[in-house]
Formats: C-alpha cells, structure tokens, sequence
C-alpha cells in the first residue's frame, strides 16, 4: 500500500519539480516572507531533494508554515509525513487530522487518504460508507487511485451496491492515467470473466501494462499466463522481475520452476531458498512446501524437527494441508493426542486423507476415547469424497453393525465402491457376502 501512496506523492511532486527549474533562491524568499504556496512547494524540494540537499526535517518544516495557513496540498504532504514517519515520529491521529484539514478544502489526495483510513479502519472506527464517500469525491476530480479504489469497492459490493460494470468503468479511468494497480485488475477481470467476457489475451495485454511499470503482482500474473500458454521461458522472466520485488507469490512459482525444471534448469537448493523467503513473508503453502522439504531431504537435509516448525506456522494459519501433513508428523512421532488435534482440523476444512485417518483414531480410541459413531461418521465424509479405504471400513461398519445399524445392502454398496477402484479387501468382502 505504501508504493501507491509514493506514487500519488510523486505525480503531485511533478508540477513542482517542473517549477523547482526556476531560480531557487527566489522561491526561498518568497517562502521566507510567509507565501504559503512557495513554502508548500520548497518543502517538496527538500523531500525530493530537488535543487537543495534532501531532508525530510526541513520538508516537514516548510510543509508546517504552509499548512498552518491553511494551504490544502502542504495540509497532505505534512499528513503524508505522519503517516509513514518522513521527517517526523509516526502520528497516525496526526496525519489524519491533516488529511481531514485538506479533504475539506478539496484536496483530493487527502480526500483519497481518509478514505483509505476509514476503509481499513487505521486510527478511525471502520466505516466503508465515509470510505466510499471520500473515494467518490476524489474520483469525480480524477484522483487515479480513489478510482481505483472506488472501482473495487463497486466490483465486490463493499460499500456500495455491487455493480461490476461500474467497477470496471472506474478501474478504465484510472487505467488511462496510466495507474498500474488498475491496469492489474482490469486484466484479473478479464482473466476470470469478472464484470467483461473472459478474454486471456486482453488479460495478458493490460497485466503487461502494469508489468512494464514494475508492479510486481502485474509481473507474477504475467508469468502465469505463459505458463498456461507452455512458454515456460517467458513465464520464469517475469517470475523473476516480481520476485526481485520480495513478491511471495512469485517466489513460491518460480521456486516450482526450479523443482519441477520448468523453463529452467533443476535445482532443488535454489527452489528452497525462493521457499524460504516467502515462508519468511509468512505465506503459508510456501511455509508449507518448506515444511515438505525438510521432511523428504529435497534440497535440503532431512529434518523432521524444523519440518514440523513450518508445517505448523502453515497450519496455524489454517492452511489444511499443512495440518494433516503435521498430523502425520505426530503420528510417526507417537504423539496421538497432537495427531488427533491436527488431523480434525484438517478433516474438518474436508481433507478426505485426514476424515479417513481421523475414523481410524476413533475405531483404535488413539489419542482419543474410542467411539466407533465418531469413527463411522468421519469415514463417510471420506467414503462419499472417493477413499476407498473409508468406503471398505464403512461397509464393514454396515456389514457387523459397528457404529451404525446392521445393513447388507449397504455394506456391499460400500464395499462395491471401493472394489471398482481395485480396493482388494473389498473384493474379498464382495465374495464373501456372495457379491461379484
């Protein structure tokens, strides 16, 4: 979030940098004898350091005699110091009542700003309709990011009535000045059909608008339409591009390049590096492919231990592989108390694997007090996703009247499931009820 608010920085910098060319000690004076507007205007100087050495000390100090007369561009730029400490200690209540000063007097950055505050509920009480109320205002005087905003706000009904042909309008205005982060979702709507007809081709030439500006998100959609296109060269180069950029969810795809030796050479130490860098981002399938690593020795040593520390900082984070996987762990490890916890978690989010082994528990009373119910019911939830070891124990449940009532005709229609797929205990049950 911080780069669009140095983006919206730099656009309004560039008519000042523009007038930064005339003389600029006649613009010092000017400022030194109160004229707020070339106060404002020598603060942005010192911040970019425009003619005169940076520093964002004195930035803030100029920005400071501007705004207390009440000039509204030098009420966002000291409120934009606030915000992300330029200058001055981080004041997030300050840099608001700044951005409200100058919201009132139009300034439509500032307008952008509180709308983001109120959207996120930062320093203010939640409040999406304040947010769309200031992104509305900023958008009307082509503010590129309140259109953006604004746009997403009309695209997911956030706000406002959910009106995807309204969101895509706004996101096309702030597409046209060139604003990359609508650019990027002008091609995810494409891509997913979301408000447009799906067109994979116009998705790809607008995230490559976005892309050449550097957006890193851009960048990593664009490398994986190639690689739905199997130009898998292509699809590493921008991989490549976004993951200079620390973006996780390009050094997770590039990292199964490198494993999978697609569009580059196999090399399993450099695939759980870009891992570990993500993992260290906190995503939790790149915590989770670590996880993976350590446990098997792939490009690394073999590790149960440190394993089990990503698998479970993926698993905390709910992500349901990484819960059964470290179920697994803790059972290997004889901890069945642990392997319980995790496998419910796991079942419960619908992991066939992790209900059948869950069944298992309950029937063995491992980990748990046996309840051969809770056993019968964890291996249906398995039995109807296709496991055929869930659907042999739920016919031998109905077969003997364990945990169910006694039912032939369901055992054997349990048993028949698993045996189509070549489940050989299952076969033997079928012939031994007298069922081909």
């Amino acid at each position: 979030m911080k780069r669009i608010f140095m983006l919206l920085l730099l656009l309004q910098t560039f008519s000042a940098i523009v007038f930064g060319m005339n003389n600029i000690e006649q613009l010092t004076e000017k400022a030194n004898a109160g004229d707020a507007e070339s106060q404002s205007m020598l603060g942005l100087f010192y911040f970019t350091g425009q003619d005169v050495p940076k520093s964002y000390e004195k930035a803030v100090e100029w920005y400071r005699k501007a705004a207390e007369q009440g000039n509204a561009d030098a009420e966002f730029y000291l409120g934009l110091c606030y915000s992300f400490s330029y200058g001055v200690p981080q004041d997030i209540a300050k840099a608001i009542e700044w951005y409200q000063k100058a919201s009132e007097q139009g300034q439509s950055s500032a307008q952008f700003m509180l709308g983001w505050y109120y959207e996120n509920g930062e320093g203010v009480s939640k409040d999406m309709t304040k947010a769309v109320d200031l992104y509305r205002k900023a958008a009307t005087q082509g503010n590129a990011s309140a259109q953006f905003s604004l746009g997403r706000c009309y695209l997911f009904g956030d706000g406002v009535p959910k009106d995807e042909a309204k969101g895509m309008e706004l996101y096309q205005k702030s597409a046209e000045q060139g604003f990359a982060k609508a650019q990027n979702n002008i091609g995810l709507c494409y891509e997913y059909g979301t408000g447009v007809t799906k067109d994979i081709l116009k998705a790809v030439e607008w995230y490559k608008k976005a892309a050449e500006q550097g957006d890193a998100e851009a960048q990593h959609n664009l490398g994986r339409c190639y690689s739905q296109f199997n130009d898998n060269v292509k699809a590493v180069e921008w991989y490549q591009k976004a993951v200079e950029q620390d973006y996780a969810a390009a050094q997770i795809d590039l990292a199964i390049c490198y494993y999978k030796c697609t569009g580059v050479e196999q090399n399993y130490a450099k695939a759980v590096d870009l891992f570990r860098k993500a993992a260290n981002q906190g995503n939790a399938g790149a915590q989770y492919m670590l996880g993976s690593s350590y446990l098997h020795g792939t490009g690394v040593e073999k590790d149960m231990v440190i394993a089990i520390e990503w698998y479970r900082k993926a698993a905390e984070q709910g992500f349901a592989l990484a819960q059964y996987d470290l179920a697994v762990c803790y059972s290997k490890l004889e901890d069945n108390v642990k392997a319980v916890e995790w496998y419910r978690k796991a079942a419960e989010q619908g992991i066939a694997e992790a209900q059948c082994n869950l069944g298992v528990f309950y029937s063995l009373g491992n980990g748990v007090e046996r309840d051969y119910e809770k056993a019968a019911k964890w291996y249906l939830k398995a039995a109807e996703q296709g496991m055929p070891g869930a659907q042999y124990m739920l016919g031998l449940y109905y077969e003997t009247g364990v945990g169910v009532a006694l039912d032939t005709t369901k055992a054997v229609e349990w048993y028949r499931k698993a045996a189509e797929q070549n489940y050989d205990k299952a076969k033997d049950a079928l012939i031994r009820l007298g069922e081909r």
